[in-house]
């Protein structure tokens, strides 16, 4: 198996300490790829991926020029994306079985454009016919029917041009407020989440047909319209691998290959034969939104063993499982009265402008302090916990990577260190963290966010 410290012959604590990598994961073609995915929270944070690059425009705004046009032409082509095997991501199958398959179709694209008009999520029963009326269109809207019991409220930020590139216009999103595409984008993906979660619980039964989007296709989606990012990223990475073998190895690091963005592109959507509409408009957009000469940049990417590309993701970005639920949009909306169901809440949301610049300008942005999480160890203290990661590192390291984490939360709290767990199966992320001050409790394990 080919790890990236195999792939760059450096030791591995070296690429965690010194290149913030993470050396033990797999990059090897013929093996089950890694069950890690792209975090939806760079919809709201990107700045590692700008770092040496488009310092004018970042990740995050692409993507809310991507979601403009989605709204705005109501066409859900630009949804629909080919694989990309150099990521190395989701699924749990081999890079080679991915080849020549669409990441997100056209049924599914369809399936996410029903949830980026949130116009639909007002619908409720009625309960003399059974079926489904339009609150938007049989009940008048009060665009400041709620008042805040807290003088918080007024902190909201200023609503958004109408006329901004990366703005949707509230008749394209089904909002009260012109709104980022990145966080239409955002609340799309939680409310598929919560979507998915709800039809679970209805009934193991359930012959629901309808395609599903998981943690994957989302990491899908969002990877494919950012790769000139992730290249810009990635050579930087290779120069600094290339220049500490010159320096202190005393060769020249030559396992490198060199790619555009275009290049990349092209090949996926030749081999996953998509057609001429489609490979003609996405190529269009992705010149409209980085231009040509962008596109055709070549970056330095590491190669597997077999001489294949491997495009890195910074291992920030990465997690286990969906990071976010839509519950994490604040809490102050259990002071609106009796609302006790969140798709109660989704309802009065859409209808309610004063409700939507809180939570998408206040409390939205608050969400890039998570992290997707499967368990969380506590420890009673400081001591006990250096103790039990320093055990991990040096006797479990075949299955037990650390991501390090040098800087402290706000007020002084002590940042979690979060852990990446390897079974037979499946990646887990372990958050390890421990009670600050004077505790005397045992360890403690309990389900992520409990």
């Amino acid at each position: 198996m080919a790890t990236l410290s195999d792939i760059t012959q450096l030791d591995p604590e070296l690429l965690e300490e010194k290149f913030q990598l993470e050396p033990r994961i797999s990059y090897d073609p013929n093996q089950s790829e890694n069950l890690l995915f792209l975090s939806p929270l760079v919809l709201l944070e990107d700045l590692e991926l700008r770092e040496g690059g488009f310092q004018d425009r970042g990740a995050k705004e692409v993507l809310s020029r991507v979601a403009k046009h989605i709204c705005e032409s109501k066409d859900p082509s630009l949804l629909q994306v080919p694989e990309i095997t150099y990521f190395h991501m989701g699924y749990g199958k081999k890079s080679e079985n991915k080849k020549c398959q669409m990441a997100i179709d056209k049924e599914e694209a369809d399936v996410w454009m029903g949830f980026l008009n949130l116009s639909r999520f007002t619908r409720e029963k009625n309960p003399e016919e059974g079926t489904s009326t339009s609150v938007e269109e049989e009940v008048p809207m009060e665009s400041d029917d709620v008042d805040f019991p807290t003088p918080r409220d007024t902190q909201a930020l200023d609503v958004e041009d109408h006329d901004s590139e990366d703005s949707v216009d509230p008749n394209d999103s089904g909002l009260q407020i012109p709104l980022k595409g990145s966080y239409v984008l955002l609340f799309s993906i939680l409310l598929i989440f919560f979507d998915k979660t709800k039809k679970q619980k209805k009934s193991a039964t359930s012959t629901d047909e309808e395609p599903k989007i998981g943690a994957n296709k989302v990491s899908d989606f969002l990877l494919f319209w950012i790769i000139p990012y992730l290249l810009n990223y990635n050579d930087l990475k290779v120069r600094e691998i290339v220049k500490h073998h010159r320096q202190v190895k005393g060769h020249i690091f030559t396992k490198t290959v060199k790619m555009s963005s275009l290049k990349i592109i092209e090949e996926a959507m030749s081999s996953c034969q998509v057609s001429p509409e489609l490979k003609q408009t996405i190529k269009s957009k992705y010149k409209d939104f980085y231009s040509t000469e962008k596109l055709e940049c070549e970056y330095n990417l590491l190669t597997t063993t077999d001489d294949k590309p491997v495009i890195l993701v910074p291992k920030r970005y990465k997690v286990s499982k969906m990071p976010a639920a839509l519950e994490d949009i604040g809490t102050r909306w259990r002071e609106l009265g009796d609302v006790k169901l969140i798709d109660e809440f989704v309802s009065k949301f859409i209808k309610n402008k004063a409700i939507q610049k809180d939570f998408l300008y206040d409390s939205l942005p608050l969400l890039t302090f998570r992290q997707g999480v499967d368990y969380a160890i506590l420890l009673p203290d400081e001591k006990t916990f250096s103790e039990v990661i320093g055990h991990l590192e040096n006797d479990s390291s075949e299955y037990f990577s650390l991501r390090r984490v040098t800087s402290k939360g706000g007020r002084n709290l002590i940042t979690p260190r979060i852990g990446l767990v390897k079974n037979t199966e499946k990646y887990l992320a372990v958050c390890f963290s421990y009670f600050q001050g004077t505790v005397s409790l045992v360890c403690i394990m309990t389900p992520a966010g409990v």
